[in-house]
């Protein structure tokens, strides 16, 4: 809400913030890097990383808010400090000082191994390579146009736990079904549409979506998308637990 801050702390769970509403005064503060929230956005916020969320607006700012919490309490490993300074750190660097630092052209020294970057992906730059990709016709026949949210330094996954997608259903039309280990959780930006899921191929329920709205596929869920529209095409944001499966050599998918 308006002027409300949370408080500055870090956890060994990864999180992540996709930007539902907001008027582009708000931020999240990671690591002393002031990362301005505007709708579309994605923000990043590792394990580990000092972060604080202030809104000085006038607006209330909403955002889909993902954690593998759920991972980092299976393996016994659900730590949590409050930074003891405050109630919010720093800040330290601009906005932006990520993608500037960490992007083609980039110092040597930039090196993090595996390790997830506190980054922020503009919608902005997401939408125009959606835009390029669409004109290029190089659709998915099970995901539409799909892009992935990857590593800057490595080219991997978003995080290590948690990976992020982007895709663009062109107007009227129907994806073919498919299947993976994977689950998935799905955020509709825009466009409004039916996603049929079920256990068992060409036997599954309709569910009904539209902008704002969320949805979840299991693993090993049969799974297809259709755009209700004829003129304008839907686009959908989504957070996969694919790179742990992958990692551990346990991703599968069988295709329709």
């Amino acid at each position: 809400q308006p002027g409300e801050r949370a408080e500055c702390h870090r956890h060994t769970a990864a999180a992540l913030r996709f930007v539902v509403e907001g008027d582009g005064t708000g931020y999240t503060n990671v690591e002393g890097e002031q990362m301005m929230m505007e709708p579309g956005d994605l923000v990043l916020t590792p394990n580990w990383t000092w972060h604080d969320h202030f809104n000085p607006g006038k607006n209330n700012i909403v955002w889909l808010d993902v954690l593998d919490a759920h991972l980092t309490n299976y393996l016994d490993a659900p730590f949590h400090e409050n930074y003891g300074e405050g109630p919010a750190q720093p800040i330290m660097k601009p906005d932006g000082f990520c993608r500037q630092g960490l992007g083609n052209v980039r110092p040597r020294t930039a090196n993090v191994g595996n390790r997830a970057l506190p980054y922020t992906y503009k919608w902005r730059d997401t939408a125009a390579a959606l835009k390029e990709i669409a004109g290029a016709e190089q659709v998915d026949p099970y995901d539409g146009f799909l892009l992935e949210y990857t590593n800057p330094l490595t080219g991997g996954p978003t995080m290590p736990t948690i990976g992020c997608g982007i895709q663009q259903l062109a107007p009227g039309s129907t994806t073919k079904s498919h299947r993976h280990t994977s689950s998935t959780i799905y955020h509709v930006v825009q466009g409004e549409g039916v996603t049929t899921v079920g256990e068992k191929k060409g036997i599954g329920n309709d569910f009904t979506w539209g902008p704002k709205d969320c949805f979840f596929v299991p693993s090993l869920h049969w799974h297809q998308f259709k755009n209700m529209s004829k003129k304008e095409p839907a686009i959908i944001f989504s957070v996969t637990d694919r790179p742990v499966l992958e990692s551990l050599g346990l991703f599968r998918e069988e295709q329709g």
